[in-house]
């Protein structure tokens, strides 16, 4: 199967007493670490305080051009622990395909699991200078969108747009259009060209409306 669309889901915060272990016990890791693992299905790591267990997505197979992404590589999720046992926080990262989103939301909602994700975007084309350097993307003029659920139909988001001048106003009206408040638009830079512009915003509301409207903003960007 190739997929084209995938999601990390970071996920914070879940009582490690919800957790009941079993009789088996890997002398490795001790109780109830051992047991996490064998609910996980997943080999566990211990660094002093901290337990983590890898998930890695070996059910799917994705391309990259003409290079086969390996698990590993790129759909490593992964669930962490620290603290005591009794009451440890968790936190860690879900590679899901679109088709798989609504269920795994709804099913983390249901089990008091908070979920943030986060995804980022090059909006600027071609390069960006600044003081005669090469200005990297990911450094300087990313487009992170954080999404966070409230239940399993709402959720807020928030970020910032880095566009250029000519895309401000389309992107404030398509958001506006969507109920999304931009927050404020600024520079984050000093004499790069060009000259980019940064475009906070906040959205609340059901989730496929806040996505449409985070995607019409995206689309007015380009």
């Amino acid at each position: 199967m190739r997929v084209a669309h995938l999601l990390t889901l970071t996920l914070v915060s879940i009582p490690m007493s919800l957790l009941r272990p079993v009789q088996a016990q890997q002398p490795s890791l001790g109780a109830p670490w051992d047991s996490v693992a064998r609910v996980l299905r997943a080999p566990g790591t211990m660094t002093g305080n901290y337990y983590r267990y890898a998930l890695p997505r070996r059910d799917l197979t994705v391309s990259v051009g003409d290079v086969t992404v390996a698990p590993e590589l790129a759909l490593g999720a992964w669930v962490g622990f620290s603290g005591p046992g009794s009451d440890a926080t968790m936190m860690g990262d879900l590679v899901v395909t679109a088709p798989e989103l609504p269920g795994v939301l709804a099913e983390l909602a249901e089990q008091e699991i908070d979920v943030v994700a986060q995804v980022s975007f090059n909006l600027v084309p071609g390069t960006v200078t600044l003081h005669g350097r090469r200005v990297t993307p990911a450094l300087g003029y990313g487009t992170p969108i954080n999404l966070q659920m409230v239940n399993p139909t709402r959720a807020v988001a928030t970020g910032d747009f880095a566009v250029l001048g000519r895309h401000v106003d389309p992107v404030l009206d398509a958001l506006a259009a969507h109920r999304i408040a931009a927050t404020a638009v600024h520079s984050h830079l000093i004499d790069e060209e060009p000259t980019i512009y940064y475009m906070h915003f906040w959205a609340d509301g059901h989730l496929e409306d806040v996505l449409r409207g985070l995607r019409a903003a995206l689309d007015a960007a380009r």
